[in-house]
């Protein structure tokens, strides 16, 4: 981060003067500025403010000493830039996001650095597998459905109240109805 609300903030370098020589926060934001056409580096600020000093990124930066955390925002108004420059944003972009963002963590993991301790071990191997479908979780999916149904109770695929029951003993209740209006 490059500037702070904190006086004598001695994490920043910003404050002491000190010029950082580990740039390594930045490594992700460029890869995915060189891999997605949807994210912008330009855009990016490595500024705390005082009312983010709060937020779960900046108290994780500071006080559990994770170099990369970040905030990844969208906008409801689309690019500015890019191949999708002036297109309003839908789910395909989103998706391309992600996967692209799941690329950039690989490529940054399996480079060699002097910020690689930082980083989470992994077999890399076992993340190229085939992208799973939804083929792949049918069958589980149908089972979870079929036992979430018995156990809220559920007929004819309606939710019962816990007034209802399974039987069809509709005659009882038309017998109740009938004894009130003779009053």
């Amino acid at each position: 981060p490059n500037q702070t609300w904190i006086a004598n903030d001695i994490q920043n370098p910003a404050c002491t003067g000190i010029r950082p020589t580990d740039f390594s926060y930045k490594q992700l934001p460029r890869l995915l500025d060189a891999t997605c056409p949807s994210f912008c580096l330009k855009n990016c600020s490595f500024v705390v403010e005082k009312g983010k000093e709060n937020t779960a990124r900046v108290v994780v930066w500071r006080h559990v000493g994770v170099v990369r955390s970040y905030t990844m925002e969208s906008s409801y108004c689309g690019c500015d830039q890019g191949k999708y420059k002036d297109m309003q944003i839908n789910t395909a972009m989103l998706e391309e996001m992600g996967h692209k963002f799941c690329e950039t963590l690989l490529k940054l993991a399996t480079q060699k650095g002097g910020y690689d301790q930082q980083m989470p071990v992994f077999d890399p191997d076992l993340t190229m597998c085939s992208e799973p479908t939804l083929e792949d979780f049918e069958d589980e999916l149908d089972d979870r459905v079929d036992l979430s149904v018995k156990k809220k109770g559920c007929k004819d695929g309606l939710l019962l109240d816990d007034s209802d029951s399974f039987d069809d003993d509709e005659d009882d209740d038309e017998e109740e109805f009938d004894d009130d209006d003779d009053e």
